[in-house]
């Protein structure tokens, strides 16, 4: 029968390779990922809404999500995707002010910037979403 001469080295031998397999399987992608995919959902769901009175109160419905959903995301990101997030933050912005003043006043004069607003968010969410799958 053998004796195992080093059983320390030998059970170091095995953690050590325990965590390595944990790591090696861990499909772990970073948090901006699962943001991105977030936010892709809710500008999805603007995608479909149409700038009418009726429709205001979905509006800001989503747009209160997207701008928490993006909050976070900028935190996760830090300095990363600063132009992107600029330019959906300057939207987002946009689409609030258009929807307050429809809400205020709902008119045709009021709810033709809301619909730009929306096709703002639109895009630069896109272009956003665009950036950021590319590193994940």
């Amino acid at each position: 029968m053998k004796t195992i001469r080093h059983p320390i080295a030998l059970v170091l031998a095995a953690l050590a390779f325990a965590v390595l397999l944990a790591a090696c399987s861990n499909d772990s992608k970073p948090a901006v990922c699962t943001d991105v995919d977030n936010i892709q959902k809710t500008v999805d769901d603007l995608k479909n809404v149409k700038p009418e009175a009726g429709a205001l109160g979905n509006i800001q419905s989503e747009l209160t999500t997207l701008k928490q959903q993006f909050g976070i995301l900028r935190t996760d990101a830090k300095s990363q995707f600063q132009t992107e997030t600029t330019a959906l933050s300057a939207s987002l912005d946009s689409l609030s002010s258009a929807v307050d003043a429809a809400k205020a006043n709902p008119s045709l004069s009021t709810l033709a910037p809301v619909g730009t607003a929306l096709a703002g968010v639109k895009d630069t969410g896109q272009s956003l979403v665009s950036a950021v799958k590319g590193t994940c």
